[in-house]
């Protein structure tokens, strides 16, 4: 049994994602972010979140890339980024099901795997935005449901060490 086999994924959700990806990456050249954002919600309410898991969430990273290299222009685009980190945390548990034990053990050698098999790039974005937009109590939750989640962080930190560093700038900025 092959890892998309395995996972209840579908050629049809990719072909839905992979469609939207075109015409969002389209509206964010064009900067018409809210045309962007109209694209990756209808595709939202068009995907199957059980068989999407898999093309949803890779697909929502490539949006979120997009769309933080424009956060330098325009504020909003926070905001968007945001929201499509939340679409992506909020699929989580539909992921984790897609990705499987089973799926893994058609990859590995052994069926095993370490901690977890799970590296989302989502908390990362969003804990790093939240700092950036001064939100430190929303970064530090952030980082640690995905510590709970036993998910790898995509950045140089690990989860504990975001934490940890979350909780040091909060106490700095408490001190009189």
């Amino acid at each position: 049994m092959t890892f998309f086999e395995c996972t209840g994924y579908t050629e049809e959700e990719e072909e839905l994602w992979d469609h939207a990806f075109e015409r969002i990456d389209r509206a964010l050249f064009t900067r018409k972010l809210e045309k962007a954002m109209d694209i990756f919600k209808e595709t939202l309410d068009r995907s199957d979140p059980v068989k999407g898991a898999i093309p949803r969430h890779f697909k929502t990273l490539r949006i979120l890339e997009k769309m933080y290299l424009l956060r330098n222009e325009n504020p909003v685009v926070l905001y968007m980024c945001l929201a499509v980190c939340d679409s992506d945390l909020d699929n989580a548990a539909n992921l984790f099901r897609a990705v499987n034990k089973s799926a893994f053990e058609a990859l590995s050698k052994n069926g095993e795997f370490a901690e977890s098999p799970f590296y989302m790039v989502t908390p990362t974005k969003k804990a790093i935005i939240l700092e950036q937009m001064g939100d430190l109590q929303g970064a530090l939750e952030v980082c640690e449901t995905a510590l709970r989640w036993k998910v790898w962080d995509s950045g140089k930190k690990s989860f504990q060490n975001r934490i940890d560093s979350i909780k040091k700038k909060m106490k700095k900025e408490k001190a009189p």
